[in-house]
């Protein structure tokens, strides 16, 4: 292209004006005196006789646990809410009541200088085998992964 034949366009950038300043007010603005509101005490409304819903929730540590038998129920029970949740509410008692027997006897296991890893396995096996309708291969990952989670916390 020609440069004559181009027409030169100045673009010029808007020049910043200084903004201009509010005057400060003379005198400070004083705002009105605070009265205190003084509040009436109101009699309670009438309360009807509504039994709350009673949940039981396990102690934090129940008398004759101790602390890593507590861990060690956690480590157990871990993945395993939605299939304890579908049990009838008698299996369900059944299935804690075997769960805290597994945890007493994993936690003699591991308080062993070598725990016997097989006695292990067969102990936490008998204990999810007890869920029907599981699948096999579920319960074996679930069982090794608990294994391992319960050898870390030996260590």
């Amino acid at each position: 292209m020609d440069d004559q034949t181009l027409e030169q366009v100045k673009i010029e950038a808007p020049t910043e004006q200084p903004m201009e300043q509010i005057p400060a007010p003379e005198q400070p603005v004083e705002s009105a005196p605070v009265k205190p509101v003084e509040t009436v005490p109101q009699p309670a409304p009438p309360v009807e006789s509504v039994q709350p819903a009673t949940v039981e929730l396990a102690p934090a540590v129940p008398a004759g646990k101790s602390e890593m038998q507590k861990q060690i129920e956690d480590t157990l029970a871990l993945g395993l809410e939605s299939v304890y949740v579908a049990l009838p509410p008698e299996k369900q008692k059944l299935f804690q009541q075997s769960g805290e027997r597994t945890a007493s006897e994993v936690e003699a296991l591991l308080a062993q200088p070598k725990p016997d890893i097989h006695k292990l396995h067969d102990v936490i096996s008998a204990w999810l085998s007890s869920i029907d309708g599981l699948n096999k291969y579920f319960l074996e990952q679930d069982l090794k992964i608990k294994m391992d989670l319960l050898l870390k916390m030996k260590e």
